[in-house]
């Protein structure tokens, strides 16, 4: 029988949970550094997940550095 996850299980390395972890710790997070740190270029979709599926209460605001406007997300506190 093969092994493998049960249905649920969720890879603990995935983008998925290190941006989750991140959120937990504190930290923030944008567009730039989950490319940068994960390689992800679709942060807004993980975030709604995280907000819809997880009821995770992440706050949005809005950043401008060098004439570039874009999200920076924080969990909550």
């Amino acid at each position: 029988m093969k092994r493998g996850r049960k249905k649920g299980d969720i890879n603990p390395n995935s983008p998925f949970q290190q941006i989750k972890r991140r959120l937990e710790r504190g930290w923030t997070i944008d567009n730039f550094k989950a490319f940068e740190l994960f390689n992800i270029t679709r942060l807004s979709g993980i975030i709604h997940t995280l907000r819809n599926t997880y009821s995770m209460n992440i706050e949005t605001n809005e950043v401008t550095e060098n004439g570039k406007r874009f999200a920076r997300y924080k969990l909550a506190r």
